[in-house]
């Protein structure tokens, strides 16, 4: 698999950036449990440019470093970390060869690729280097032939934002957004944000543009039948962006998995407190796959939502800022057509393809047999006290990334988690009670951490089950309990989640971090070694 400079060609604006195979998205890749993957990772890109190849991270001026270095993460597929090693680095110039050994009782599913070698990984995804992978069963017919016979799309969702006016893009600031830094929104011409690539010689010729993709493209159609049932295997892939997409109530919908993790049974969307009916929230990274079924013709739409008041309580000031759209979108029309056949319509499976023994129920686990309880807090540093602003860098249990283990876990072993944005001991500023001071040193010296922003816990490797809340019974926004996960979104006022984790069948790195991947640059990241 080649990486390499291409051109995508957008509505209002067309710009150079760094793709997979010369498209935006990369290639579908459809493996079956049991194989052997292997891609040759190429990158063509040019070198690096001195300098660019700067020490810090992600310095004041958001110079991304080494942005034409890159490498593969195979997010959410259970293999040896030994394979899926983000460590790994390919120069510009150089291939390196992955070979990735998918277990036989690996799970079917939605899963994804993406570059991980911090930081130029930022721009890198920014710019529309992703793509899906799809674990298949050659047995389907025999096994769930219902779940056979439902078709399927893909639908990777990609975010393409460019503004003229960095301090207010697009009216963002008019909106009541607080917006840190015009590089949120790519493509961005300045030379400093990525000295390497110009992304047009004429972007005067632009227009102010702000959208979701679907599969590289504005607004597709997806062609359906009165009846027919459809598998939407959909992807979050825009890197900065939650995703609320609500389908047309003419049709019917039922969430099949989460982040590759089929259900017991399908579940109606008929929404919470927080979410609506007909309705799915996918935070960075997520994947669901949701069936739909329209039984009349007509055209109908997927849209993408901007935050409600719930859900922005729920978040914190990101659900209003560079985090979201701020306009209802069509992402993508349904046109369904008429049949000739009378009583038509497929019937949903009744029961969906079983997960692996590694990923039984947890929640009816022992607490005596757990192996460890651990809590993950994730906060960042800002710039100004008592101020929004942009993070000088960002902790994980009161440490910015160093090089070190952090934890050491034993393999096929069950352990419990705490994800909360709300560090223990930390004492809320009066000033402003979205930020509060913690000795994060232990050096007598309180350090001001902002707490009210939401972070994305993804962790490699592993599927996590969620097993409680606290408060009890509060509602999730990307989640529910009893459901899997290998990413979920917490915030600011969002309940304390309580995961369950089998480190199961592998030794090695596990990495885990906010999947913001611009807090992960910034230190937001830790690796367990599973021994």
């Amino acid at each position: 698999m080649r990486v390499a400079q291409g051109r995508f060609h957008g509505k209002g604006l067309s710009f150079n950036t760094r793709m997979y195979e010369d498209a935006y998205p990369g290639p579908t890749l459809r493996v079956n449990p049991g194989d052997k993957l292997v891609i040759h990772l190429e990158n063509a890109l040019g070198e690096n440019d001195p300098l660019n190849n700067c020490s810090q991270a992600l310095d004041a001026l958001y110079t991304i470093c080494v942005p034409n270095t890159t490498n593969l993460h195979v997010h959410g597929v259970h293999v040896s970390p030994t394979q899926d090693n983000v460590s790994v680095t390919v120069s510009p110039g150089h291939t390196h060869t992955y070979q990735f050994d998918i277990p036989t009782d690996h799970p079917t599913g939605t899963f994804w690729y993406h570059p991980h070698h911090l930081p130029g990984d930022l721009i890198q995804q920014l710019g529309g280097m992703s793509g899906m992978i799809v674990v298949e069963d050659p047995d389907l017919v025999k096994t769930h032939p219902d779940m056979a016979a439902m078709g399927e799309s893909i639908l990777v969702l990609q975010k393409v934002a460019w503004c003229r006016n960095d301090s207010d893009p697009c009216g963002f600031d008019s909106a009541g957004h607080v917006v840190h830094d015009g590089s949120y929104y790519f493509p961005k011409v300045s030379t400093i944000y990525d000295s390497l690539m110009p992304m047009d010689p004429h972007p005067e010729d632009w227009k102010d543009t702000q959208y979701i993709s679907a599969n590289g493209q504005y607004q597709p159609t997806l062609h359906l039948k009165a009846g027919e049932i459809r598998n939407l295997r959909v992807l979050n892939a825009a890197t900065d962006l939650e995703l609320i997409l609500h389908i047309d109530l003419a049709c019917s919908a039922w969430l099949l998995a989460t982040d590759g993790a089929w259900r017991d049974t399908p579940e109606a969307l008929h929404g919470n407190s927080l979410v609506p009916g007909n309705t799915v929230v996918l935070s960075i990274a997520d994947r669901t796959d949701v069936a739909v079924m329209c039984p009349h013709t007509g055209r109908f739409k997927l849209e993408s939502k901007p935050f409600n008041a719930a859900q922005t309580t729920y978040t914190g000031h990101p659900a209003i800022d560079e985090h979201s759209m701020i306009v209802n979108q069509t992402v993508m029309w349904i046109e369904v057509a008429a049949t000739e056949e009378v009583h038509s319509f497929q019937k949903l499976p009744s029961k969906l393809p079983a997960r692996p023994s590694w990923m039984d129920d947890l929640i009816s686990f022992p607490a005596d047999q757990l192996s460890a309880h651990r809590s993950v807090y994730m906060a960042g540093v800002p710039s100004v006290v008592d101020a929004s602003s942009p993070y000088n860098y960002t902790v994980l249990n009161n440490v910015s990334y160093n090089g070190d283990f952090s934890i050491f876990p034993g393999v096929n072993r069950v352990e419990e988690w705490l994800l909360s944005a709300h560090p223990p001991g930390c004492k809320v500023r009066e000033a402003d009670p979205d930020q509060c001071d913690l000795d994060i040193y232990g050096n007598g010296s309180s350090v001001a951490l902002d707490i009210g922003s939401s972070h994305v816990f993804h962790m490699h490797t592993e599927h996590f089950q969620v097993v409680r809340t606290d408060p009890p019974d509060a509602p999730g926004l990307d989640f529910k309990v009893g459901e899997w996960h290998d990413t979920l979104l917490f915030g600011h006022n969002s309940p304390d989640v309580y995961i369950r984790v089998n480190l199961a069948n592998y030794t090695g790195d596990v990495w885990y971090h906010c999947h913001y991947m611009k807090h992960a640059v910034q230190g937001m990241i830790a690796r367990a070694n599973v021994v």
